[in-house]
């Protein structure tokens, strides 16, 4: 149900969107993340977790580590829609880590 605030005069209300389909919006999430994946230098260096001996010190400096690749199997899982509270905190938590590398004269 999509709750509308009054227009003033003379305004017309936008019609109502319907909201996506769960299935629809977690296929586009997933989508989103392989088209990031299909980069080979976002795979090389993001696709899957930091191993410490090509970044020593990077567990010191990235206190929850995440990467694409284990995003993309945490929204291919079954119980994705349940897990958002958990998944979306980690997907901006990659972002922070691509920052953290990038702005430390990584790759990007």
């Amino acid at each position: 149900m999509c709750i509308r605030r009054p227009l003033g005069p003379g305004l017309t209300p936008e019609p109502a969107t319907p909201p996506t389909p769960p299935s629809q919006a977690w296929d586009a999430c997933r989508a989103i993340v392989r088209s990031l994946l299909a980069h080979s230098e976002v795979k090389l260096y993001f696709g899957a977790p930091v191993k410490e001996e090509f970044a020593p010190g990077y567990y010191q400096q990235i206190s929850r580590p995440m990467d694409l690749g284990t995003v993309l199997g945490a929204l291919s899982m079954p119980a994705a829609p349940r897990c958002a509270p958990l998944l979306l905190p980690a997907v901006g938590n990659s972002w922070r880590c691509c920052e953290a590398a990038s702005a430390a004269g990584g790759c990007f």
